[in-house]
């Protein structure tokens, strides 16, 4: 990784950069970008047949094209719906760790039926062809719209022949899964195959011994199997036996633009335009923010083409960064944050949706599931895992002040004179006034002014802030080291933080540069059905279970020789599918299906 790291950074400082790309200007570029490994992405999803009112579920597997193992190249990657018109129903950002990331997104009503394509790839692939892009065929029905245009029906078969099809559809594929089950270092032993309604599915994932030492990382995912035909779905090994990636396009000869790969987190890219072109835009300062519960902080520095990266390392909860030049003639620049490029997806096939009469019944009496499951969620809801706080002041010492332990006064300005200590308004240049914040060294205290943030905002007018309604200030926490942040150095640091988010008007639109920005999914405990705990069999004894998708586990990691993984049954009867694909020891692709039955 340090390696790769070296030639990225020694591609910047050589170019310009647009769109978080590089120039490629010589051959000698050309062969260090070769030097990188290309990438593919692998997504296990659950069902290739989804109604509105369902999830899709999905877990992405980062690889090394040239090795087929997993990569830990990239340490971000992207999920996309898009339908045949090429508009998105939803991209998503999956923050990779050990290679992998996993997410989720609800099928709403607005969703019109239709075949759809669902596509995974990374900055570092949008190099090469699209046709490298992970993509499987999405079906949608949306049985609440008139509108079901995107529907073929006409000249088709009667569903009592098309049956015999779909069953030799079913043999093929578990003959594939046979294959796939041969190749594969794991074991699924169940109990028994037949259970009945809400009952106990133990189950073993064993084979481990084989190799202790080794550690699987696998997703799991058991869903009703449906009448309805379904887009073919590609597992772990037929993807790996079947992808064959391109050489991706740069050629110093052309001039081409190259995507950088993220190799530290999400890159972001932009550049400082001047509003005379005498002023030097070359090592200007430019302040990142992103508000939220768990918010982003950093100072990004310009090179001699007024070009600036941020690498973003960590998870943030905003949906809207802000940015602003360090200076006090902030007017005299104008920040353009780079837009991602659009990807051209007209070239992508999609299969057609085709429905047949007969599968009325069958679509309708999903849909009444699914209302119902929907109508009791609040009581089956998922939980987000906690993400740790980042404390942009690692190991430095911070005196907090939480306002409702105090006599709340009107405005910060009062509130600071009153109890703040060592933090103090003295007057600065062109008749403002600003803050100070005593060190501990007395005799090392200089004219270098602190850090003031509100909630990760950078405050350069602090009389802006002197009035502002301290009512909706919940604490401020007072740092007397100096400190270094990026490029700068600051004196201190005054860090409030709101109670309901930061008043616009402290934002002064003419400097401040705002846009929204796309969250890094969330990972999830994803809800599990129990019966068998006194509490439960109480509590939903009169709640009815009508989950098609039985259980959903991204990731499960194999550290035992044998893992052994309980469920429930709903009250949905009918034929179920166990689908496990991923990895053991990062380079042995795992793939098993099985079926068990409810009766």
């Amino acid at each position: 990784m340090k390696q790769f790291l070296s030639i990225i950074l020694l591609l910047i400082a050589s170019s310009g950069t647009m769109n978080a790309q590089v120039l490629v200007e010589n051959t000698d570029q050309v062969d260090r970008f070769k030097e990188l490994p290309r990438e593919g992405i692998f997504i296990h999803f659950n069902s290739s047949l989804l109604l509105t009112g369902e999830y899709l579920y999905y877990k992405v597997y980062c690889l090394n094209a040239r090795t087929n193992q997993l990569s830990d190249l990239s340490k971000i990657a992207y999920v996309e719906l898009v339908g045949k018109d090429g508009k998105e129903i939803f991209k998503h950002k999956i923050k990779l760790e050990n290679e992998q990331g996993s997410g989720d997104f609800f099928i709403p009503v607005s969703v019109p039926s239709g075949s759809y394509k669902l596509l995974g790839y990374t900055k570092w692939m949008q190099n090469g062809n699209v046709a490298d892009f992970f993509q499987n065929d999405i079906h949608i029905i949306n049985p609440y719209l008139a509108d079901q245009s995107a529907v073929q029906t006409n000249g088709i078969i009667p569903i009592d022949t098309i049956r015999p099809a779909i069953s030799a559809k079913k043999d093929r594929s578990r003959k594939l899964n046979k294959e796939a089950d041969a190749s594969s270092a794991i074991d699924l032993i169940l109990e028994k195959e037949n259970y009945g309604k809400r009952s106990k599915v133990s189950m073993i994932l064993t084979g481990l011994d084989q190799n202790p030492k080794a550690k699987g990382d696998l997703s799991i995912s058991i869903r009703k199997k449906g009448i309805i035909p379904e887009p073919d779905k590609f597992n772990t090994v037929q993807y790996l036996e079947n992808y064959k990636s391109r050489e991706y396009q740069f050629d110093g000869s052309n001039q081409s633009k190259v995507f950088l790969p993220e190799l530290r987190g999400e890159l972001l890219s932009g550049r400082i335009i001047p509003t005379d072109t005498d002023f030097s835009v070359k090592n200007l300062k430019v302040a990142v923010s992103i508000p939220g519960e768990h918010n982003y902080f950093a100072i990004a520095k310009t090179n001699e083409f007024g070009h600036f990266y941020v690498n973003i390392d960590r998870y943030y909860s905003g949906d809207e960064i802000l940015l602003q030049v360090l200076d006090e003639n902030i007017l005299d620049f104008k920040i353009v944050l780079d837009q991602p490029t659009a990807m051209d997806y007209s070239d992508i096939p999609f299969s057609d949706l085709e429905i047949d009469a007969s599968m009325k019944e069958e679509i309708l009496k999903r849909s009444i599931h699914n209302q119902i499951e929907n109508a009791y969620f609040k009581y089956k809801p998922d939980s987000v895992l906690s993400v740790l706080p980042f404390e942009l002041f690692k190991n430095k010492k911070g005196q907090t002040y939480v306002l409702d332990d105090y006599t709340r006064f009107k405005t910060v300005r009062e509130t600071i004179f009153e109890f703040v200590k060592h933090v103090f308004i003295r007057k600065g240049s062109k008749d403002n006034s600003v803050l100070r914040v005593q060190g501990y060294d007395f005799n090392s205290n200089t004219g270098i002014l602190p850090l003031v943030l509100i909630d990760a905002f950078l405050v350069q007018d602090h009389n802006a802030l002197f009035g502002y309604d301290a009512r909706r200030i919940e604490k401020i926490t007072i740092y007397r080291d100096q400190l270094v942040i990026g490029p700068q150095i600051f004196q201190g640091a005054i860090v409030l933080k709101t109670i309901d988010g930061i008043n616009e008007d402290l934002i002064n639109e003419g400097s401040i540069v705002t846009a929204p920005i796309i969250k890094p999914q969330v990972n999830k405990n994803y809800f599990k059905q129990r019966y068998d705990i006194d509490s439960n069999k109480k509590a939903y004894s009169r709640i009815p279970d009508d989950r098609y998708q039985l259980l959903w586990i991204p990731q499960l990691n194999l550290l035992e020789k044998e893992v052994k993984i309980d469920f429930f049954t709903s009250d949905v009867t009918g034929e179920f599918e166990i689908c496990i694909e991923g990895f053991l020891g990062k380079q042995k692709p795992i793939s098993i299906r099985k079926s068990l039955y409810v009766k």
